[in-house]
């Protein structure tokens, strides 16, 4: 029976070591959303009537495609509204609106109106959405989102929109920002990129319900405490959360370390040159480490949670490697030369070791 089974692994490792390997991607069940949103609008004159009935209808549109909206279930999005100028209005707080029919209503008869100030400083329509965050406890754990519709950028005092937004996207707090540049010249939207979550900034010059929806569940793709999500180099997150584990151990036993830090965990992947990248600037290029490469009856395997999974396309051997003699069959990164590489050794080597585990998300939702 062994015998028959590594003839298999061997065939499957033949018919199959080519495939490309895809890092898995965050949820895209809109349906299924469960994140809490502020919505900050400027309403200033600069913003005019015009853009705030654009905007209202943004918004209903945004949320108004099957999305749970509410409070009255767990796996639910709640939206709240505030307008500011020179000053901050609360519309709408967390729990107010229950539906996509009564977001639709609020925002149509209470947003559009104009303010009567010239003067629109975003750092207030910011700080106010943190204040609602922060005075509600009911929903700690779930991922806050900051929605920006602005037709300037002001800065007051001390207080800038830029040190205000880099505070809360410190606390994990998601920025998307959706510029009406009515002057023209792309000011306003040179600065509001600045303080967007990357990738997260839009401009009403071109489609928006899409773009932020996707931005939406790209925000309700996050990781445990102390887990640190991948995102590769256009800012896009993968639902590929990362944990290095400072201490050495053989690979069976970090193997199995990573199966007892949270369940499903495994020694992590490097399926392509930019994860392998990312792994190496997060754990210190400097550092040697364990991955979940292990050769198994002459074939070179990826751990996972449930079974084992065959080396793609992507490899990132040191020169001289893989080293062909029996008992050399896991896989470590070593810094050669500035740059990260494999190297196989035996399974009395002991090494620092990086686990893996699915991020939360609209298909994963964990509580």
């Amino acid at each position: 029976m062994k015998l028959l089974l590594l003839l298999l692994l061997s065939i499957l490792g033949a018919s199959i070591a080519y495939q490309e390997l895809r890092e898995p991607e965050c949820g895209a069940t809109l349906n299924n959303l469960w994140v809490d949103v502020v919505a900050i609008i400027d309403n200033s004159k600069g913003m005019g009537k015009d853009g705030l009935i654009k905007i209202s209808a943004t918004l209903s549109s945004i949320f108004g495609t099957g999305i749970q909206i509410g409070s009255g279930i767990r796996r639910s999005t709640r939206v709240g509204i505030i307008t500011y100028s020179d000053s901050t209005q609360i519309v709408a707080d967390l729990n107010e609106i229950q539906s996509p029919e009564q977001l639709q209503k609020v925002v149509f008869s209470s947003a559009v109106s104009v303010g009567s100030s010239e003067h629109s400083y975003l750092a207030n329509g910011l700080v106010a959405a943190e204040k609602m965050f922060n005075d509600d406890s009911q929903r700690e754990k779930y991922r806050k989102v900051v929605i920006v519709f602005a037709a300037s950028y002001k800065e007051t005092g001390k207080l800038t929109p830029f040190v205000q937004a880099a505070k809360m996207k410190g606390n994990s707090i998601r920025i998307i920002t959706v510029g009406f540049d009515q002057q023209g010249g792309g000011e306003l939207l040179v600065k509001l990129a600045k303080i967007a979550t990357p990738g997260f900034n839009f401009t009403n010059a071109g489609s928006i319900v899409k773009p932020v929806q996707n931005a939406l569940m790209q925000a309700n793709c996050y990781c445990p405490n102390d887990w640190v999500q991948y995102q590769d180099s256009n800012n896009r997150f993968y639902k590929s959360c990362l944990n290095h584990a400072k201490i050495e151990s053989i690979w069976e036993t970090a193997r199995k370390g990573c199966q007892e830090m949270l369940n499903g965990a495994y020694l992590a992947n490097e399926y392509s040159q930019s994860k392998k990248d990312f792994i190496s600037l997060y754990t210190n290029t400097s550092t040697t480490y364990f991955n979940g490469l292990i050769r198994v009856g002459g074939v070179w395997m990826w751990d996972q949670p449930d079974y084992l999974k065959p080396l793609g396309g992507y490899s990132n051997w040191d020169y001289g490697y893989p080293d062909s003699r029996d008992g050399f069959d896991r896989v470590i990164n070593v810094k050669v030369n500035g740059v990260t590489r494999w190297q196989n050794v035996e399974k009395t080597e002991a090494m620092d070791y990086v686990c893996e585990t699915l991020a939360y998300d609209t298909d994963n939702f964990p509580f």
